[in-house]
């Protein structure tokens, strides 16, 4: 990716590597997923951050747990 690329995807991923953005997004995608109840979805997001070997932020680690929490609840 460019810098230009990088610009054009917003400010906050300018001088970040592939890794990092593919990490954010996954978070920011994690959370959209959770943001329409879908929590295991959410949790998908999370284990394909971890399956690259990058541990998740503590305030991941906290959803974690209540999206894995909210996923059994909403269960049939």
């Amino acid at each position: 990716m460019t810098n230009q690329e990088r610009s054009a995807s917003g400010p906050k991923l300018v001088g970040l590597t592939k890794h990092e953005v593919a990490v954010r997004r996954s978070l920011e995608w994690a959370d959209e997923a959770a943001a329409l109840l879908d929590y295991r979805g959410a949790l998908e997001w999370l284990a394909a951050v971890e399956a690259i070997g990058h541990r998740l932020p503590n305030e991941y680690l906290v959803k974690q747990d209540l999206w894995a929490l909210a996923a059994r609840e909403t269960t049939p």
